[in-house]
């Protein structure tokens, strides 16, 4: 059960964030660089930020690069908060779903041990497909509207 109770609590935590800043409402506490009482971003941005600037070793210049792009284009913000969205749900859905499969039904223990742990990451893997695919357009028509327009 680790893998789909880790899927339930990241469509959690991502749907929380984005209807927080979905209303406007301001941050409750500090997140990652979003200090407290600034208005709240989608959570797919906080793990964005925190794993790349962790990961690249860039710290504090991905952070500030990552927010004045973000403050910049209203394309990227419009992009994140999309991406946001399409984590949040399916993964509260796939969580939910291997859960009652794995607890309710009459599945032998087997089958269910792989289910639990398989389609969890077969799901993610599919998705990091489509996101990639998702971003890399977005980012294109981001850039041929900054080429005709710098001042979009």
């Amino acid at each position: 059960m680790p893998v789909p109770t880790f899927v339930l609590f990241f469509g959690a935590e991502l749907t929380i964030m984005a209807v927080l800043d979905a209303l406007g409402l301001s941050a409750p506490f500090r997140i990652s660089s979003i200090p407290q009482g600034a208005k709240m971003r989608p959570g797919i941005y906080t793990i964005i930020e925190d794993v790349i600037s962790v990961d690249t070793g860039t710290s504090r210049h991905y952070r500030e690069a990552i927010n004045a792009r973000y403050e910049a284009s209203p394309r990227f913000r419009r992009m994140l908060r999309q991406l946001n969205w399409f984590w949040a749900i399916p993964a509260l859905l796939v969580g939910a779903a291997v859960t009652a499969l794995v607890w309710v039904q009459r599945i032998e223990q087997t089958t269910s041990y792989g289910i639990g742990w398989g389609v969890p990451p077969a799901w993610a893997i599919i998705w990091v497909v489509i996101t990639t695919l998702y971003v890399q357009r977005c980012l294109r028509k981001e850039k041929e509207e900054w080429d005709k327009d710098p001042d979009v």
